[in-house]
């Protein structure tokens, strides 16, 4: 049996000086703070570390969990950037510092209204209004990158926005019961 076999499972039994020697191992690693944090609770806590089989370095396949782990951080930041910027473009907003806690309770449930309509957008639309308003590409860029004129993206971001709020609305409605009138408020609170 290899030694870092035997780190590995003292440290899934709890042995102190394993868990330390782990815990060296996971704080070498070329990754952030928050990632190192996910390796220790995908390992330990979650019981991923009995996937080790001994067959190569402890520090490699701590490395190769960290930096898929820092990827899906890096992932799940982005998509929250991509609502933030979506909702702006469908609802600019503005600088009314007095109804700020009301606006920032309408963003929160315009946000999770943007999250549920991007993921009934097609694939292509989402990424273009992805790169658009997340990625800053200019129309022509998109198009030189999907082989399209500049003006066919246009009409697809105009579309796709239509078709976002147009879901906006529709899980307003449904999930949180919503009439005309109150919609419309929400969204004034939202870009107040």
């Amino acid at each position: 049996m290899s030694v870092d076999l035997d780190l590995a499972q003292g440290a899934l039994t709890g042995n102190i000086e394993a868990l330390r020697a782990f815990d060296a191992l996971v704080a070498s690693l070329p990754v952030s703070d928050d990632a190192r944090q996910a390796v220790r609770q995908k390992a330990l806590v979650d019981g991923r570390l009995k996937e080790f089989d001994g067959r190569g370095a402890l520090r490699s396949w701590l490395k190769t969990v960290a930096l898929r782990l820092e990827v899906d951080l890096q992932r799940a930041s982005r998509e929250d950037a991509v609502e933030d910027r979506v909702l702006d473009a469908l609802l600019p907003s503005s600088e009314h510092l007095e109804a700020q806690l009301v606006t920032d309770e309408a963003r929160r449930l315009l946000r999770e209204a943007v999250r549920h309509a991007l993921g009934g957008l097609a694939a292509r639309e989402k990424l273009w209004v992805q790169h658009y308003h997340l990625d800053g590409m200019t129309l022509t860029a998109i198009g030189v990158l999907y082989s399209v004129a500049p003006s066919t993206v246009m009409r697809a971001l105009d579309r796709s926005l239509e078709q976002l709020r147009s879901l906006v609305r529709e899980h307003l409605v449904e999930t949180h019961q919503l009439g005309l009138a109150s919609l419309n408020s929400l969204v004034r609170a939202g870009v107040a």
